[in-house]
């Protein structure tokens, strides 16, 4: 199973997610998403989170935000 982890670094939400995966034994891909660029506001962030807020998880077959 891969999930895949959209995070800003200095997001306390991103963190509690990893370290929930972590005690959950769970590999995450993890992708930056640059919050001064406004990448959590693009086109294709929204495709994953149409709130355009960080963190969301993403399975090949879902999105959770």
């Amino acid at each position: 199973m891969s999930l895949k982890l959209y995070h800003a670094p200095f997001s306390h939400n991103c963190l509690k997610v990893r370290d929930y995966a972590l005690e959950l034994g769970l590999e995450l891909e993890e992708i930056e998403v640059n919050f001064f660029q406004k990448e959590h506001r693009s086109v294709k962030f929204k495709e994953l989170n149409p709130n355009g807020k960080i963190p969301a998880l993403s399975h090949p077959q879902t999105h959770i935000w």
